[in-house]
């Protein structure tokens, strides 16, 4: 059963958060990239995504990631993944994409701890 991907820029003090919803796949890809886009351009600290409304990532969904961790660097210091299930934890750490990027338990666990 799929579920249709969703996006939206959430505002939080000094930063923007790129909230996530539903499946990750190819699909999601220009949405995700967009948003990434948007928030270089704000100048943030740090890219920081929340997956406490995404159940699933296929192959597709963390070439998207491993394309963002290509183009990351100037000034951007940090890419976040806050709120993971078990399993996509898992799965980052398997395809060693762990390497490049923070997992916090959630958007506001990181915030708390990064002021």
């Amino acid at each position: 059963m799929s579920t249709d991907f969703e996006l939206e820029l959430v505002e939080h003090p000094a930063q923007l958060i790129i909230a996530l919803s539903g499946d990750l796949t190819s699909e999601a890809g220009q949405k995700i990239r967009h948003a990434y886009t948007c928030v270089r351009e704000r100048g943030c600290r740090a890219v920081v995504f929340d997956f406490s409304k995404v159940n699933y990532i296929n192959s597709e969904g963390v070439a998207i990631f491993f394309s963002l961790v290509r183009d990351m660097g100037d000034g951007l210091q940090e890419m976040v993944f806050a709120s993971l299930t078990q399993n996509m934890q898992n799965i980052i750490k398997v395809v060693g994409l762990i390497d490049y990027v923070h997992l916090a338990d959630t958007v506001d666990s990181w915030f708390s701890a990064h002021k």
